[in-house]
């Protein structure tokens, strides 16, 4: 549908209301819907609205689903055997809502019912070519009631779809020859009531019995009011009859202008405010009646038949014509009354009546002073004018001001004149023109605006500056613009004059303003001024706080007369448009504006004086004003609080406090969905709470509706997706798209307002969920988890077999070294130590042999020896190469068993100090080797060069480090003097040295120590 041009047919399609015996027009809020919209036939038959909120028309071509912005046509196609689709386009009854959201109706097919949810269609009870009742009569208890001309009533099961046959035993419904047509039914709790040309039929439910309760040839349908009574539709008329006591009052309904008689036939009931309307089949009229006081009153602004009327739920009035589409009239109560007298039957000329100011008096007429219509006065109640003659043309003439002074006579201007008016006849009593200023023009001043800062005494702005304009005594004058010598700005263009009580007048100008007090009618005091360059058009001076509110060409102005501070309100705020022309006050904190597009209605909220913030509320032409465009100067406050407004087609008033916004909430709901850009539901959307997409299908988009008709393209929308959306998004914009969601759930809300902003505060929810990929799923993960598991197990396995395998050749090796040195040491204890001690055995023999021989036997002695130092060496060697040898405890075993069986026979004194416990500890074999020899070498140092009288060896366990001490009382050595050569000292201190130990050797005269210290961390394998 081309929404540009429903907007534009909304906006420019402001048509008027006749009322029958009055010269007057209202603005109707009306809106035209035809095929260009989409609509698929311009012959509508029935408007209905669903549980849902959607609108459905009944056409010739289909059946027709409208949001508000789009139509969904259904309707049959040729050789199309699917059951998504009606089996007939022509939709010539009323539908049926059932619990189950199936919708029913008439077409030439028969019986039909269309369940859209699920894509079924079907026809119950075939028409077989006759014609079927236009409209079944309603559902109850899931029964739904129809009939059919000459055949009777069928009650269909509306789940079974079977249905129960009551045929007609009423003559004019048997008889072939004169049977009677029927026109509808409808259905009571005591049975079915037909309508038909012969007249009234009753089908009485428990009986199954029939009576025909009237007999007339001129009935045209049957209603049920919302009192429990019958409404029958006839010619000029219809009947209220009442089924209890089977009585009917007639009322004529009857066109007086026209002797065509009307052919009432579609009905609709405002039950909130008892009025019916009616709608003529053979005409475009529609007749609005109150039920109670039984007064009516005719609508008509188009030129086709009515089929069918029908009032939604926000009070629209849906109007179904015979080729000319649908209307939609707004019945809710007007916020604002329109006058745009039609001076001449001509909308061209009512358009044109411009209203410059707005007066109301004392017993309830209105003054209106027009641009080029002169002065009318008229009763708003009874639409009665009339024009107030004056003593010259009033063509292209400007009445700028209507007041009433202290001496309770009208003041009006009218171009460059002033004149004083009777107030209840409209005589004139005086006048007064205002002069030329040849310095300034050539031409008449022009009067904008007028006030009267003392009694008889009279400011007037103009083009030319401001005058002083004074009527003592029944005679008129003028002082000139030229009198205010001592302010020059006052000689400049006046827009508007506001005088406050305090007497204080402010002039609004074409270039800022001026607060001025008056002395006298030539001498007046500059108060303030400002806002040079900016055009003054009104003011309202708040009671409550400083503030003066400006109206000017470029916004709204609040400015605080006290700190010389302002702040500037314009459509970047809410304003309707930055042109305002009037400001009237509802109360100190809420103002209504005049605009160059509508009313603006402004709440203020003062903060301290220093901070001024404003909330707009905005209402144009579609609201039901005369136009989007006021004027300056046409303004009134009545003492009742009615306020005024002129503009160029007429005036609007109100009671603010009657201006309500609309209460109706717009119903959320969605009119399709896109995945990945590819359609994915249209009508069916509404039926979607949970969408279940793949990651690679992970773009959703929405098409938004706010169910609300009254003015549906300024409905508003506010939408937020949970688990992505922080905050509700809002927005007129009725697109949403969610490109590349992330796997996960989600929640989509959405809620709607109506056209003035009233929020459905219960939003629509849907459930999404963006699968995974396999890869990112708890399966997939906790398989990849059990995978790692069992390939770290396999790896830990491999890798454990491996390390086994590696130290069980490690520990063959130790093992095969272990067997080696074990026999290596056997070996070097049985072969060559037994032979070193069988060569120190054989010196022996031989030494003793040789006695008396000296060099013989010192040769052997000698042999002897080194053979015997050989074997303790060997048997030392011996014991450090046996792999059995390993702890900490046998090494000082070793040590105290070298140092006892060496010295044993030494002339020396020796003392031994070996600890009784020794830590339980593994060391390593170069440890154990290393101090070993080292202590050795220290004790064979000490007995050979030392020449030493006693020797102390000992060991001991300092926490967690080892301490040997040797010393001795021999001769001692300069340490000096073993630098460069003591090859056995430096041997002795880098063994231990490697092990991470320290040597230290120390000498003096009589003493020589030897210590060294090695950390237990250090000798552990």
């Amino acid at each position: 549908m081309n929404i540009n041009c429903l907007m534009k047919r909304y906006f420019l399609f402001l048509l008027f209301l006749f009322v029958q015996n009055v010269n007057a027009q209202s603005v109707l809020r009306l809106q035209h819907i035809s095929v260009e919209e989409g609509l698929s036939q311009s012959s509508v038959y029935y408007i209905f609205q669903d549980s849902h909120g959607f609108m459905w028309f009944a056409t010739g071509d289909g059946l027709n689903r409208y949001d508000g912005k789009e139509f969904i046509p259904y309707k049959s196609k040729f050789n199309d055997t699917a059951s998504a689709h009606l089996k007939d386009r022509n939709i010539n009854s009323s539908i049926l809502e059932d619990k189950n959201g199936k919708l029913w109706m008439l077409s030439d097919a028969g019986i039909c019912f269309m369940d859209y949810r699920h894509g079924k269609s079907g026809v119950v009870k075939h028409s077989n070519g006759e014609q079927v009742c236009a409209a079944p009569a309603a559902i109850n208890n899931d029964s739904l009631w129809a009939t059919q001309s000459r055949f009777g009533i069928y009650a269909v099961d509306i789940n079974s779809t079977q249905y129960k046959f009551y045929p007609f035993i009423d003559k004019w419904q048997t008889n072939v020859d004169t049977v009677c047509m029927i026109s509808n039914g409808i259905l009571t709790a005591e049975g079915v009531w037909v309508a038909d040309k012969a007249g009234l039929l009753f089908f009485d439910k428990s009986k199954h019995s029939y009576e025909r309760v009237m007999l007339n040839d001129q009935l045209n349908a049957v209603y049920l009011l919302h009192s429990g009574q019958l409404l029958l539709t006839t010619v000029d008329g219809i009947y209220v009859y009442d089924s209890g006591k089977k009585k009917s009052e007639y009322i004529s309904i009857k066109n007086e202008i026209s002797n065509i008689p009307l052919q009432w036939k579609s009905f609709v009931e405002d039950t909130g405010r008892h009025t019916i309307y009616l709608g003529a089949f053979n005409s475009s009229m529609i007749c609005k009646m109150n039920l109670d006081t039984r007064k009516y009153e005719f609508i008509n602004f188009q030129k086709s038949n009515i089929n069918c009327l029908y009032i939604d739920r926000s009070q629209n009035l849906w109007i179904g014509t015979e080729g000319n589409g649908v209307y939609k009239l707004d019945i809710k109560r007007p916020k604002f009354f329109s006058y745009t007298p039609n001076l001449s039957n001509s909308l061209d000329e009512a358009e044109s009546f411009m209203v410059k100011s707005i007066y109301r008096d004392d017993s309830g007429k209105t003054w209106m002073g027009t641009y080029d219509k002169g002065l009318i006065v008229c009763d708003l109640t009874t639409h009665i004018q009339r024009n107030i003659l004056l003593p010259f043309p009033v063509n292209d003439q400007l009445i700028s001001t209507i007041l009433q002074d202290s001496s309770g006579n009208i003041v009006t201007t009218i171009g460059n004149k002033v004149l004083w008016l009777h107030a209840v006849s409209g005589k004139i009593l005086q006048q007064v023109s205002l002069p030329r200023i040849i310095s300034f023009s050539p031409q008449d001043p022009i009067i904008y605006s007028l006030t009267e800062w003392k009694k008889g005494h009279y400011l007037a702005g103009t083009n030319l500056g401001l005058y002083a304009v004074k009527n003592e005594k029944g005679i008129a004058s003028v002082c000139q613009a030229t009198v205010f010598k001592n302010i020059e700005k006052l000689v400049r263009w006046v827009y508007c004059l506001h005088q406050e009580k305090n007497g204080s007048v402010y002039v609004g100008q074409r270039s800022g303003f001026l607060k001025i007090s008056m002395t006298n009618d030539t001498v007046c005091v500059l108060q303030d001024q400002g806002f040079e360059g900016v055009a003054i058009r009104h003011f309202y001076r708040s009671n409550s706080s400083p503030i003066l509110w400006i109206a000017t060409e470029k916004g709204l102005l609040a400015y605080n007369e006290e700190t010389k501070h302002y702040k500037v309100f314009d459509e970047r705020e809410g304003l309707a448009n930055s042109f305002v022309y009037a400001i009237l006050a509802q109360n100190d904190s809420t103002l209504w504006l005049s605009t160059n597009h509508g009313l603006s209605n402004v709440k203020v909220h003062y903060d301290h004086d220093t901070d001024i913030r404003a909330q707009f509320v905005n209402y144009s032409s579609k609201d039901g004003l005369q136009s989007n465009e006021f004027n300056s100067g046409s303004y009134f406050q009545s003492a009742d609080g009615t306020l005024f407004f002129g503009g160029i087609t007429g005036v609007n008033w109100f009671n603010p406090n009657q201006v309500k916004p609309n209460p109706n909430k717009a119903i959320p709901a969605i009119a399709d969905i896109s995945i990945n850009d590819h359609l994915f539901a249209t009508d069916t959307a509404i039926y979607v709470h949970s969408l279940e997409l793949p990651f690679d299908r992970n773009t959703i988009s929405f098409s938004l509706r706010a169910l609300e008709y009254t003015q549906p393209e300024q409905n508003q929308f506010a939408y937020k997706l949970e688990g992505l959306d922080k905050d509700w998004v809002y927005t007129a914009n009725d697109k949403v798209r969610y490109a590349n969601l992330q796997p996960g759930a989600y929640t989509f809300l959405l809620k709607a307002s109506n056209n003035e902003g009233i929020w459905n505060e219960t939003p629509l929810e849907m459930k999404i969920i963006v699968l995974p990929p396999y890869w990112q799923t708890w399966w997939f993960r906790l398989l990849m988890v059990a995978v790692c598991v069992l390939l770290v197990f396999l790896s830990a396995r491999i890798y454990i077999k491996q390390r086994v395998k590696a130290k069980t050749r490690e520990l063959e090796k130790q093992q095969a070294l272990y067997i080696e040195r074990l026999r290596i040491s056997k070996d070097v204890h049985d072969d060559i130590g037994s032979g070193l001690s069988k060569i120190s055995l054989m010196a022996d023999m031989a030494q003793k042999k040789a006695v008396g021989d000296a060099d013989v036997s010192s040769d052997m002695q000698h042999i002897s020896t080194v053979s015997r130092e050989l074997v303790d060496n060997m048997r030392d060697l011996i014991w450090v190469l046996n792999p059995e040898n390993t702890t900490l405890e046998q090494l000082v075993a070793r040590l105290r068993e070298y140092c006892a069986d060496y010295l044993e026979n030494m002339p020396l004194n020796v003392t031994l100090d070996f600890p009784d416990a020794v830590p339980a500890m593994r060391i390593s074999r170069e440890a154990q080797r290393n101090i070993f020899l080292t202590t050795k070498e220290a004790i064979n140092n000490c007995i050979k060069h030392a020449a030493a009288s006693a020797i102390k060896i000992s060991l001991s366990f300092d926490t967690d480090k080892i301490c040997i001490i040797i010393a001795d009382n021999g001769k001692g050595f300069e340490m000096t003097k073993i630098k460069g050569s003591g090859n056995g000292l430096r041997n002795m201190k880098q063994r231990i040295e490697m092990i991470g130990g320290r040597f230290v050797i120390t000498s003096v005269a009589n003493s020589t120590t030897v210590s060294i210290t090695i950390p237990l961390g250090q000798l552990s394998v």
